[in-house]
């Protein structure tokens, strides 16, 4: 029997609730996606799996109530084998939200790196038991096939060490407690774009707006202060994480509420945000649509975060020259970016009205001719990034 000559890279960028995929094929060293998919809704009962053929462009939808991400994977896995002509995976690729300190770059899966990575699941309950697990079901379905973890946060591995710094004792700093950053992939992504674009400013914020968001400082390509900290729920508000909020809420909620740790830790990953404070969702589109008072609110209080989080990095870059939206809010939403680029006129931005309703998943360029500041939406591919993290570390395998 012939050995299949495609040779194919499947990513999983899993979230806390919802997991993304795609399949990268491999022809000339150059990676061109095949086949992409989400499954949204894990463990719920009504988990929505979707592929889609980037070739053909067809889509089909797959309704698994309460699906695991075994069960995901398996399903995934007998699909791409109806679809995706002699399917033969070389690596595999993982989105992981947390290195800290001890990952600094990607990294080829071995037993020990199983074991720190479920050392860091305090710094990230949420999400990486998700991606452990995925690793843990790749290894048992592909036993011989190399996996690569690819970090969210080594991109800011680079920023000011002032910005990484938390005021609080030695021995809990030594113990790994500092800002760390994350949505790394995501500007990783961007700074390399903006150079194929020929934007050669030297001070530029990228707002990664979704359901998780955050605002990175970068200059020369590199980061030199984001709004996520230690964890992923500091900075803007978010779809359901309040963003900042002050220490002492926490301790006031324990004493006077009496909410243990988990209750804690369950409004802050599941009930604030714009959720909290709309009662009716943390979906912007949803809001927007919905159009009343607290709809209205969470709204405002999005973009006001935003744009004070835009000024306070401006001040640690010493300025902005370029803008930069990307994630599925900062993409597809022209009423938000309008809102925001509003709020930052006093640093020079004019938006162009009509290049911003007009924009439709491109590249494109939104402010006017006479803005000091350019205005950009970029959309962002995290796969592609672990994709070519994953060929690059899979080759030292199979070398």
């Amino acid at each position: 029997m012939n050995e299949p000559t495609d040779k194919h890279i499947l990513v999983l960028n899993a979230g806390s609730s919802s997991l993304k995929f795609s399949v990268f094929k491999l022809e000339e060293e150059k990676l061109q996606v095949v086949f992409v998919g989400s499954a949204r809704g894990l463990h719920s009962d009504d988990c929505n799996i979707k592929f889609t053929d980037t070739i053909s462009a067809i889509t089909e939808e797959v309704k698994t109530p309460k699906a695991a991400e075994g069960e995901i994977i398996a399903t995934l896995f007998l699909l791409l084998q109806k679809k995706v002509k002699e399917l033969n995976i070389i690596t595999i690729g993982h989105r992981v939200v947390h290195g800290a300190n001890l990952f600094t770059e990607p990294t080829l899966v071995y037993s020990n790196v199983i074991t720190k990575l479920e050392s860091l699941i305090p710094f990230a309950p949420l999400h990486q038991p998700t991606n452990i697990l995925l690793i843990k079901i790749c290894k048992e379905m592909f036993p011989h096939v190399p996996q690569v973890c690819c970090f969210d946060t080594n991109f800011h591995l680079t920023q000011n060490p002032l910005a990484a710094l938390v005021a609080i004792p030695k021995k809990y700093r030594d113990a790994g407690v500092q800002n760390y950053g994350f949505h790394g992939l995501s500007y990783e992504y961007i700074a390399v774009k903006l150079k194929t674009l020929g934007i050669e400013d030297s001070k530029v914020l990228i707002a990664h707006l979704g359901s998780g968001a955050s605002v990175c400082a970068i200059e020369h390509g590199k980061s030199i202060a984001t709004t996520m900290g230690f964890s992923v729920l500091n900075g803007l508000i978010m779809a359901t994480r309040p963003g900042n909020i002050d220490p002492g809420i926490i301790l006031y909620l324990q004493d006077h509420f009496g909410l243990s740790t988990k209750e804690v830790s369950d409004l802050l990953y599941k009930q604030s945000g714009l959720l909290g404070i709309s009662d009716i969702s943390g979906d912007m589109q949803v809001l927007q649509k919905n159009n009343d008072a607290q709809s209205l609110l969470a709204m405002e209080a999005f973009v006001y975060r935003v744009s004070r989080e835009i000024g306070s990095l401006a001040a640690a870059m010493g300025g902005v020259k370029t803008i930069i939206f990307t994630g599925g809010i900062g993409e597809n939403n022209a009423l938000i970016r309008s809102m925001i680029a509003s709020k930052c006129s006093w640093l020079g931005a004019s938006l162009n009205e009509e290049a911003n309703s007009a924009v439709d998943k491109k590249t494109s360029c939104i402010s006017k001719q006479t803005s000091s500041v350019s205005l950009w939406v970029i959309p962002t591919d995290e796969n592609f990034v672990i994709a070519q993290h994953a060929l690059k570390m899979g080759k030292l395998v199979t070398q």
